[in-house]
């Protein structure tokens, strides 16, 4: 008798809790790891709430978490801030499937470039842990057609007016899911200034008219997302990739080609106007991120592309 009635009280708790809990939780619409919905209207600053490994990482800049509407929802983004006056590129971080702008914070590495003073860093947060890059994929935000495009251009207009940042130095960094986000806004969203994405690839997309921003593309050798030979059939690759980007940039047949450490490096320079294209492999890497530990340091992904994006070295 006893343990029926407990059995009983048990569920009337989890009715309660799920009673309690926002409707739009249960579909994916929730606040991801780190990050607090805000209300609606003009951009809201606070503090950010993160777990203990992000808090490592961001130390030494401010953090702080921005609330902002977006398509009639609460959309969030950290953002980190040298202290500092001048103005400095902002760096977007487009975290990817089922991950968190905090844990993307930790994975990728380029909390530096804000603590050193280089750059401000901006990690968004995706509606169910997913972009819609309007291409068919992933997730939540797709099913939805959530527009993540208007949803960077409101995010870049509310931190410019918040933070110092060199608006002619906007740069993406897309992972995977994220990647795809940031290729499908190279054009779309105005005043990007370079594009760098690991682990995706896709069509590029380009209206007539509009200046491509410099490209980087990198693949992990046996990525089952990018890499000749593990993407299925009539999937598009990395290379893929890079040769419509050199098409929509105007390059010539003329490139480089380097190695550092596990990584080729090859780019092609000879563009129109400012374009360049590279297409970085990196070999025996599957889908993960080349971060310090995984790779040498030299040949991580957060050294290889703050040098393609700006000329500079971490």
């Amino acid at each position: 008798m006893k343990t029926h009635f407990r059995r009983g009280l048990a569920v009337l708790v989890l009715l309660a809790l799920a009673a309690a809990v926002p409707a739009t939780l249960a579909i994916g619409h929730g606040p991801d790891v780190g990050v607090a919905a805000r209300a609606g209207g003009a951009p809201v600053w606070g503090p950010a709430t993160l777990p203990a490994p992000a808090v490592l990482a961001s130390a030494g800049t401010r953090t702080e978490m921005v609330g902002l509407t977006s398509g009639g929802r609460s959309r969030t983004a950290i953002v980190l801030t040298p202290h500092t006056d001048r103005p400095v590129p902002l760096v977007v971080v487009l975290h990817g499937r089922n991950t968190t702008p905090a844990e993307e914070l930790v994975r990728t590495g380029l909390t530096d470039l804000a603590a050193n003073g280089s750059a401000v860093l901006a990690y968004p947060a995706g509606i169910g842990r997913s972009w819609n890059a309007n291409t068919g994929c992933c997730a939540t935000a797709a099913k939805q057609h959530v527009n993540d495009v208007a949803f960077l251009q409101v995010l870049l207009t509310a931190i410019g007016k918040h933070v110092p940042v060199d608006a002619s130095r906007t740069y993406l960094v897309g992972y995977s899911n994220g990647g795809r986000l940031a290729l499908t806004a190279a054009c779309a969203v105005p005043g990007i200034a370079g594009v760098a994405t690991y682990g995706t690839a896709e069509p590029a997309r380009c209206a007539a008219g509009r200046t491509p921003p410099p490209v980087f593309i990198g693949y992990g050798s046996a990525d089952p997302h990018a890499a000749p030979g593990y993407v299925p059939r009539r999937g598009t690759t990395g290379p893929d990739t890079a040769a419509d980007w050199r098409s929509v940039e105007g390059c010539a047949d003329t490139r480089s080609r380097t190695t550092v450490g596990p990584a080729t490096v090859t780019e092609w320079a000879s563009c129109q106007g400012d374009g360049r294209v590279a297409l970085v492999r990196w070999d025996g890497l599957t889908h993960r991120w080349p971060g310090v530990g995984v790779v040498p340091a030299d040949a991580t992904g957060r050294a290889l592309m703050w040098r393609f994006l700006t000329g500079s070295t971490i």
